[in-house]
């Protein structure tokens, strides 16, 4: 499914700085972890053979997701900036690492007028602009540009059938995963059951008594037998 699920960007400023942007429609877990490895893996390109650790160059990690990793109720703003601060003043003591998370799902719309940059590019993002919206973000000339290349993408019927397809994949896997997890329960919680039965059995119960009292239906005991064989 990562054919799917994320979209790579990596770029190098006149600066030197290095920005990893991903792009991620599916919670595979460990988000954190992951972009502190991505992280690395440039972090350690960034300083080329002969060179001394002065020569090492910033690193930002910007992580797009359509779903949020960030639930304590004290972290509901919808962008997060991660940085190396010191634990006592909480200032930080070098800018060669800045990871930065976006969580589309938290982002509310309000007024274009009264939103700051980082946040139109999250309501572009989260796909909650109307058109009015888009004709007034048309003065900021980044933004107005990336509007349009994505509605002349959208306009070429070829790039829509893609467009379709992807979202189509997208719903398939989350519904492939929904599935999985409910299986999951499922059979957790017939482990569990196992688990009481043969507890119950060992202290002395019959197996009908202790199906009995647990409330299981006569019509799942058979099977149940089965596995407590």
């Amino acid at each position: 499914m990562e054919k799917i699920s994320r979209l790579d960007i990596c770029c190098t400023l006149v600066s030197g700085e290095q920005i990893d942007i991903e792009i991620q429609v599916a919670n595979e877990g460990s988000w954190i972890g992951r972009s502190l490895f991505y992280w690395s893996k440039l972090y350690e390109g960034t300083l080329v053979k002969g060179e001394s650790y002065d020569e090492l160059k910033p690193v930002i990690c910007i992580n797009v997701l359509k779903f949020n990793i960030f639930t304590d109720s004290s972290m509901q703003e919808p962008h997060t900036t991660a940085k190396i601060c010191n634990m006592e003043n909480r200032e930080p003591i070098t800018s060669l690492l800045e990871l930065h998370f976006l969580e589309l799902q938290k982002f509310k719309m309000k007024k274009i007028s009264e939103m700051s940059r980082a946040e139109k590019w999250l309501a572009y993002f989260s796909g909650k602009l109307t058109r009015r919206d888009e004709a007034t973000m048309q003065s900021d000339q980044i933004l107005s540009k990336a509007i349009d290349i994505r509605n002349s993408f959208m306009k070429d019927p070829e790039n829509y059938a893609a467009y379709l397809n992807r979202e189509m994949e997208i719903l398939d896997y989350k519904s492939m995963m929904k599935q999985k997890l409910e299986e999951g329960r499922k059979e957790g919680r017939e482990e569990e059951k196992i688990r009481i039965l043969r507890n119950m059995i060992a202290n002395g119960y019959k197996t009908d008594e202790a199906l009995r009292i647990m409330g299981i239906p006569e019509a799942q005991w058979e099977a149940l037998k089965v596995k407590l064989k």
